[in-house]
């Protein structure tokens, strides 16, 4: 009795077990199956939004290539080439750890713009980029979204507002900021341009933060207040005026430090050639960054580094 009784317990706890292995199975089956559904649901949003961007018939403005090594740097020409910038802009700008390879970083300035891209000759991925809006062919730009530039940009006959600047986090160095620093230049040199201006972006910083890099602009002579020019009042940085006027008239060894520490590299080179800092910056919520307005006038490139930058570029 006893024995049958035990055997029937054992039958269905084995039931049982079977039973769950192929529900496990079969709910790991079905979640394979709606990530790749997921994902190809997103691709096809993708592309959408591709098309409806006016991208499918790109053209660049200004086009060239140039063989830098184990890398190569040119304007982008092709879809797959524009699409491969902006899946990196994508992965770089909002999350790394959750890239899926579908996902694009777009906007409506995209269609008029030059996209400065260097490829890594070994895998033809694209790990670098830069975007690139040249007076002569734009109608808007990016950085007037942001900042009142009434009084500053229509001055100058020609300028060429660069932004969405980003490098894979494998091959930050100083390498491929050099490649995108000459890109930039003789993107300049073909354009002729007399300014270059746009965005420098500080990520998951503080307003105090802000403010103790700005004052710190201000220290070494980089900030330059001269056009007055102000972010948007929906992009103003939160209680920014309280903190820049609390900041000390002088900050501190440590405190220039920590601005310092603060500060891209990327940033840091404009800053190396000559370039200035245009006021408060405004508040990106939706990237989470802090933008300083950056400027820099081709009378004003220091000249060991145009000299540098052209042996390469001409």
């Amino acid at each position: 009795m006893w024995s049958r009784s035990i055997l029937a317990w054992l039958s269905l706890r084995l039931s049982s077990q079977k039973l769950m292995k192929s529900l496990y199975n079969l709910f790991n089956k079905l979640l394979m199956k709606g990530v790749v559904m997921l994902q190809f649901i997103q691709q096809i949003q993708q592309d959408m939004k591709f098309r409806n961007l006016d991208m499918v018939a790109y053209e660049p403005r200004v086009e060239f290539q140039m063989d830098q090594g184990n890398y190569l740097l040119k304007t982008a020409t092709t879809t797959e080439e524009l699409k491969s910038a902006f899946k990196l802009r994508y992965d770089v700008f909002y999350n790394y750890d959750k890239k899926d390879g579908t996902r694009l970083d777009m906007d409506v300035y995209d269609s008029v713009c030059d996209h400065l891209i260097i490829v890594d000759k070994k895998t033809n991925a694209v790990v670098g980029t830069y975007r690139m809006n040249n007076s002569s062919s734009l109608q808007d730009f990016y950085s007037q979204s942001e900042f009142d530039l009434k009084s500053f940009v229509l001055p100058y006959a020609n300028f060429v507002e660069l932004g969405r600047a980003c490098i894979d986090k494998n091959h930050r160095t100083g390498v491929v900021i050099s490649l995108l620093w000459k890109g930039i230049y003789f993107y300049m040199r073909q354009t002729k341009a007399d300014l270059l201006f746009g965005c420098s972006s500080i990520k998951n910083i503080t307003p105090k933060q802000a403010a103790l890099v700005t004052k710190y602009f201000e220290q070494t002579g980089a900030l330059n207040t001269k056009y007055k020019i102000k972010p948007h009042l929906s992009f103003k940085v939160p209680f920014f005026d309280d903190y820049f006027h609390a900041m000390p008239a002088q900050l501190s060894d440590e405190e220039v430090k920590q601005a310092e520490d603060l500060i891209p590299s990327l940033l840091k080179t404009y800053l190396k050639v000559g370039a200035e800092i245009l006021g408060e910056p405004a508040y990106d919520a939706d990237m989470n960054c802090m933008d300083f307005l950056t400027c820099l006038k081709v009378e004003n490139l220091a000249q060991r580094y145009e000299k540098r930058l052209e042996k390469v570029a001409v």
